[in-house]
């Protein structure tokens, strides 16, 4: 199948979807805002607010940066989305 960009956007569309869910479940289990959210997981406190408004789509690698920082911090009485993958890197140990 050749490449298209409108299967390109789906894929993005899909993985910002994906990070904005975990965002606004987080927001609202911490008591933040999304902004604060945004400076805490990505460095930068619009990064999910252009996400819900279309403004921008996040990279591969920052989204699974993104991703990880969730999984790390994720609150252990909020349920994970079943829709989204929760995928755990391997511990290392010395």
């Amino acid at each position: 199948m050749p490449y298209t960009w409108g299967m390109n956007s789906l894929y993005l569309d899909a993985l910002d979807d994906s990070l904005v869910t975990l965002a606004d479940l987080y927001a609202a289990k911490m008591g933040v805002s999304l902004w604060r959210v945004g400076h805490l997981a990505a460095s930068r406190g619009s990064f999910f607010v252009d996400l819900k408004k279309k403004n921008r789509h996040c990279q591969t690698n920052t989204y699974l940066r993104v991703l990880l920082w969730f999984l790390e911090h994720w609150p252990k009485d909020l349920p994970w989305p079943p829709d989204i993958p929760c995928i755990r890197p391997p511990r290392v140990t010395n």
